[in-house]
């Protein structure tokens, strides 16, 4: 972990940093104004009198020594050093990997933090009175903070109606997630905010479907290469959906042995209709590769998100970590050190609705009626009930000035857009908050590309912030491939109509012809893994979340109906009944919010109630 302090006016308070890794004792380096402790494995290093700090790693090693015309065994930290001397700000741009970065020119008095192009490897940084402290752990800055910080509402109140917004707030106010791409800079005594890099918008390319095809695989590939090493054994979580399975298949074709690829699945025996376990084992026979399958109890996700918030400092982003814990510990286990993954992959091969907005835009009703018919999985136009609901969210609304669709948004009752779950009287910081449309005012470029720019790159903050969290501690390096920038540019001058008709994803589908088995390549059904996690809730840990949330003083029920949630724990919704998946969402967010809120109240609270109430542990076996 790595923690940085700032204060231009020169004052250093030595013990600020060291206290906030105890009982671990950090390496401390001070350069006046500049202040930066850390523990391994982070790696430092310098060029010339330029100080470098790198916590990640990078992925285009050689390809930065041969610009740099430095050795192909250059560290990665000197390379940054390097590159930072040679091209300035610049230099972020040319790099690839998941990284938290530190740089100080003592010469210059000048320095940044920065992030990687999507915050795999996140900063949270607090700012007042013209200094700065930031840390790379969330649970590191919170003990270097003067007190605890307040509870910060826009993000209580946005995590609790499950909204996510893409801003940098965490739960703690006054402390911001540093966005992906983006950078602080420390200079003339001052602080900014600089973003280094951003998707823009060009034409679609204009090529054969075949060479469209051969572009996505040969960028897939180059994505999955460049995370993984020869001689290194690499691991895949693997669902048997086609976004792992795809990353898994390519993998194999990479590697020079089979051994040195390792899958991880989940298994359901008892439930068929979300066991996605034969096309797992169809892969790995057709491909010759060695998979643990574990059958995972639903059971133990309290006591699971609890150790994640103890650790880290932030909520765990969504229940599938009690699937993929296991998985992890596993292949930590088994030696593995990089770990592949199919996350993101929704975001890059899916399509855009709002391409109908586009044509309707242009005057082309027939065109957008035509995409209606075509839209990915279905066939001919949507049933009349819900024709009217597909065309106002994505040929009406989009196309409205933004004040006009906020006013019939709040026509007739506003209260009907508020989660069930939520206190009628937080309606207004709910809506003021939940602009989902937001995308369509900013950016340049049709409305088709702006939304995927916007899902590909700030609305994951969430998502990437768990996936570098994830295995961290175990030792393992998530590198997910899906993730990957080049990959994320080329997919956005992929010709949006290509998404249309036929099965979703289906150039990705294509590209990866000689790498899976149709049987799995072609599979268009994705299990939905709500009634496992239905299970997780309502099963063995309900009393330990009735534990939490029935007590007379839950935080949660500052934004949230108390009679609602109590009525929701005592009688849980029965998988199939109408309203279960909005159970479920409610006991989650409820759950992990009243986690976050009082881990930020107390640090210790999280392992004081494990040690108190022994909420049940997890349990697996393999299959």
């Amino acid at each position: 972990m790595i923690a940085v302090s700032f204060d231009p006016s020169g004052r250093v308070d030595d013990a600020l940093l060291a206290d906030a890794f105890a009982p671990i004792e950090p390496e401390i380096i001070r350069a006046e104004a500049f202040q930066l402790a850390y523990t391994p494995p982070v790696q430092t290093g310098a060029a010339g009198t330029l100080l470098c700090a790198l916590e990640g790693e990078l992925f285009n090693r050689s390809e930065l020594c041969r610009a740099l015309r430095v050795s192909p065994g250059t560290e990665s930290v000197e390379l940054v050093a390097l590159a930072y001397s040679a091209w300035d700000l610049e230099a972020l741009a040319r790099l690839r990997g998941t990284f938290a970065i530190v740089v100080w020119d003592p010469a210059r008095r000048r320095g940044l933090l920065a992030t990687d192009h999507f915050a795999v490897q996140p900063w949270y940084v607090w700012r007042a009175d013209g200094r700065l402290i930031a840390a790379t752990s969330m649970r590191t800055l919170l003990r270097t903070l003067p007190s605890p910080p307040e509870v910060d509402p826009v993000k209580a109140i946005t995590w609790l109606a499950c909204r996510f917004a893409p801003g940098a707030e965490t739960f703690a106010r006054g402390v911001e997630r540093l966005p992906g791409a983006h950078a602080i800079v420390f200079e003339h005594g001052g602080i900014t905010l600089r973003r280094w890099w951003q998707p823009v918008y060009r034409e679609p390319l204009r090529a054969s479907r075949a060479e469209l095809v051969d572009q996505m695989r040969s960028a897939l590939v180059q994505a999955v290469r460049s995370r993984t090493t020869p001689g290194e054994t690499t691991g895949v979580i693997l669902s048997g959906g086609f976004d792992s399975s795809a990353v898994t298949g390519v993998a194999a074709s990479e590697r020079e042995t089979p051994d040195q690829l390792r899958t991880y699945s989940a298994g359901f025996p008892e439930d068929p209709a979300i066991d996605e376990s034969a096309r797992v084992r169809d892969l790995v026979v057709a491909r010759g590769l060695p998979n643990h399958l574990l059958h995972v109890q639903p059971v133990g996700n309290v006591r699971l998100i609890m150790a994640y918030q103890r650790d880290w400092g932030i909520p765990c982003a969504g229940p599938g970590y009690l699937l993929e814990r296991p998985l992890l510990e596993r292949a930590a286990h088994d030696g593995v050190r990089g770990m592949l993954d199919g996350q993101g992959g929704d975001e890059l091969f899916g399509f855009s609705p709002y391409l109908i907005a586009d044509r309707v835009r242009g005057g082309h009703l027939r065109a957008a009626m035509r995409l209606l018919a075509t839209l990915p999985d279905q066939a001919g136009l949507p049933p009349r009930s819900e024709l009217w609901s597909y065309l106002r969210e994505y040929a009406v609304r989009p196309l409205l000035p933004s004040a006009l669709e906020h006013r019939l948004r709040l026509r007739g009752d506003p209260a009907r857009h508020l989660p069930a779950w939520l206190r009628r009287d937080r309606l207004e910081m709910f809506l003021e908050n939940d602009d989902h449309l937001a995308w369509t005012q900013t950016g340049e470029g049709p409305l088709w590309w702006r939304y995927r720019a916007h899902q590909l790159t700030t609305l994951r903050g969430g998502l990437t912030e768990y996936i570098g969290h994830r295995g961290r501690d175990l030792g393992l390096r998530m590198r997910p491939p899906l993730l990957d920038v080049d990959l994320v540019e080329l997919s956005l001058q992929m010709p949006p109509e290509l998404a249309y008709g036929g099965i979703n994803r289906s150039l990705a589908r294509e590209s990866v012809a000689g790498d899976l088995p149709d049987s799995v390549r072609l599979e268009v059904k994705k299990s939905s893994l709500r009634p496992f996690y239905h299970q997780t809730l309502s099963g063995p840990d309900l009393a330990a979340i009735r534990l939490l949330l029935q007590r007379s003083d839950a935080r949660i029920y500052e934004y949230v109906d108390r009679d609602w949630m109590l009525e929701a724990m005592q009688r849980p919704t029965p998988i199939g009944q109408a309203g279960w998946k909005f159970w479920v969402l409610a006991m989650w967010l409820g759950l992990t919010g009243e986690i976050a809120i009082r881990s930020l109240e107390d640090a210790g609270f999280c392992q004081d109630f494990i040690d108190a109430h022994e909420p049940p542990a997890g349990r697996y076996t393999e299959l």
